[in-house]
C-alpha cells in the first residue's frame, strides 16, 4: 500500500521518440512528398513547414528536418520559425529502412501535440502508414520535486550502481546519473540551474526504450519503481540516534554516498554499525516518494494528451479508460 506523497506528484510526458518501419518501394513516394514540402511550404494548407535539420541531426540519417507549426497562417518560407519536432528518414549505419520521430508533449501541450502529430501523418501517408503504427524506441517519463534541492536526498538505484556526479560553480551537486550519461538512466538535476530562472525544482528523468506500439503506452510498467529514495539526515547524532553521524561528517557522508552509492559509503563501517544504519534509513524513507502513487495518475496524462482530442483512426482512444500498471519493470 503506497503512502500518500504530500507534494502531490505526477508523471510528466517529457519526451517521445516513434520510429516506423517503412517499405523500400515507398521511400520513394516518401521523400518525394518531404522535398515538395520543404520546397514550398506556402502551397501546403496544413499548418506547418519544414526546415533543414542540423549537421549533428544528419549524422546517423540521411535526411533530417525539423517540423514547425504555423498556426495554419500564411507561411513565409524565409522565416526563422520554432521547431516543435524532428523528423529524420533513413539511418546510416542500419540494413533497415526506417523512419525516427521525436517531439516534447509537455513542452507543446494537448493541443499542439495532436496539431505535430498530425502534420507528420499527413507526411507519413505518402509511405502509406501512420503515426498510430509507430514503435516508442525512446520515452522520457519525469517528475518534479518542487522546493528541493538535487543533494538533499540520496537516490538509489535497484539495478545499474553506476552513477556520475557534476558540480555547479558553487560546488554544489547539480546533475546525478544513475546509469550512463546516455541511453537508458535516471537524470536527476537543478532545474532553476539548469533554466537559469524560476523556482527551486529538482527533476527526476527516467530515460529508456521500452519497445512497445504507441498505442500501447497505457499498459507501460511504472518506470520508477526502480528508483529509492532516502533521508541521510536520520542518521545524524541525536536522541534517536545517539551513536550517529556526527554533523561535521555530514557534508562527506553526502558527497560520498553522491558518487559511491550507500554500500560504498558504509562498507568501512562494522557490521552491526553498518546494518543499523541501514535499518534507519529504510525506515525513514520520505514520505514523498511514492511511486505506485505517482504512477496512478499515469493513465490521466495519456489521456489529456492525447485520447481526448486524438482522432478516432490512430487507436489512442484507449489511453482515457487506461489503467496504470504497477508491475516492477526491472
Amino acid at each position: 500500500m503506497s503512502v500518500s506523497s504530500p507534494l502531490g506528484l505526477r508523471p510528466i510526458l517529457d519526451g517521445i521518440t516513434l520510429t516506423l518501419h517503412i517499405p523500400y518501394d515507398a521511400e520513394g513516394p516518401l521523400m518525394k512528398r518531404v522535398l515538395e514540402i520543404r520546397k514550398d511550404p506556402t502551397k501546403k494548407p496544413d499548418g506547418f513547414r519544414l526546415r533543414d535539420g542540423t549537421l549533428r541531426q544528419e549524422l546517423f540519417y540521411r535526411r533530417a528536418f525539423g517540423v514547425a507549426l504555423t498556426d495554419g497562417g500564411p507561411v513565409d518560407p524565409f522565416a526563422q520559425t520554432e521547431i516543435h519536432g524532428l523528423i529524420q528518414f533513413g539511418p546510416v549505419h542500419d540494413n533497415g529502412n526506417f523512419t525516427r520521430f521525436e517531439f516534447n508533449p509537455n513542452k507543446l501541450g494537448p493541443q499542439k501535440t495532436v496539431e505535430l502529430l498530425a502534420a507528420v501523418d499527413h507526411i507519413l501517408k505518402a509511405a502509406d502508414t501512420s503515426v498510430a503504427h509507430g514503435k516508442v524506441t525512446g520515452l522520457d517519463v519525469a517528475v518534479d520535486l518542487p522546493d528541493i534541492l538535487p543533494d538533499r536526498y540520496h537516490w538509489e538505484r535497484t539495478t545499474n550502481v553506476k552513477r556520475i556526479v557534476f558540480t555547479g560553480m558553487s560546488g554544489q551537486p547539480e546533475t546525478l546519473y544513475l546509469g550512463k550519461t546516455r541511453g537508458e538512466n535516471v537524470c536527476i538535476y537543478d532545474r532553476k540551474a539548469k533554466l537559469g530562472e524560476g523556482p527551486q525544482v529538482t527533476r527526476i528523468e527516467r530515460r529508456f526504450n521500452p519497445g512497445m506500439e504507441f498505442s500501447s503506452l497505457h499498459e507501460l510498467e511504472n518506470p520508477f519503481l526502480i528508483l529509492k529514495a532516502y533521508d541521510l539526515q536520520v542518521l545524524a547524532t541525536g536522541p534517536q540516534v545517539p551513536n550517529g553521524i556526527p554533523s561535521q561528517y555530514f557534508p562527506w557522508l553526502q558527497a560520498t554516498a553522491a558518487s559511491r552509492g550507500l554500500k560504498g559509503t558504509l562498507a568501512h563501517l562494522p557490521k552491526p554499525a553498518k546494518d543499523r544504519y541501514l535499518e534507519l534509513l529504510e525506515a525513514n524513507k520520505p514520505a514523498f516518494w511514492s511511486p505506485d502513487e505517482i504512477w496512478s495518475y499515469w493513465p490521466d496524462v495519456l489521456a489529456k494528451t492525447f485520447a481526448e482530442t486524438c482522432p478516432t483512426e490512430w487507436g489512442l482512444t484507449s489511453f482515457a479508460k487506461a489503467e496504470p500498471a504497477l508491475v516492477d519493470a526491472t
